[in-house]
């Protein structure tokens, strides 16, 4: 997708901020910068599959939802997904979707 923006097939990309101190993201000789203070909210959710007719499914299910509940204690979950750029300061950007975000 980044090549196709630097070859100009298309004019834009959208993609999670990277943590970088400039959010821009660089593979090989592409470099591309996010519009400044603007943003798009695209309303998404992260799952995990752990089959209940395994014969060690609920074991692995109550280990993971340990593990999870811990993790969000500590605030684990949500500064990896502020790390990653998933997670950003809405008061500072100009969510261009906002009208359309809670339908």
């Amino acid at each position: 997708m980044a090549r196709m923006v630097n070859i100009q097939w298309v004019d834009f990309l959208l993609m999670p901020f990277n943590s970088t101190t400039d959010q821009s993201f660089t593979m090989g000789k592409v470099h591309l910068v996010p519009v400044k203070k603007v943003a798009i909210v695209l309303n998404d959710s992260r799952h995990y599959v752990i089959s209940k007719a395994h014969p060690k499914g609920k074991e692995a299910i109550d280990a993971m939802n340990k593990g999870l509940k811990l993790l969000r204690v500590k605030g684990v979950i949500t500064k990896a997904y502020q790390q990653a750029g998933f997670f950003i300061d809405k008061k500072n950007i100009h969510i261009l979707n906002e009208a359309i975000i809670h339908l």
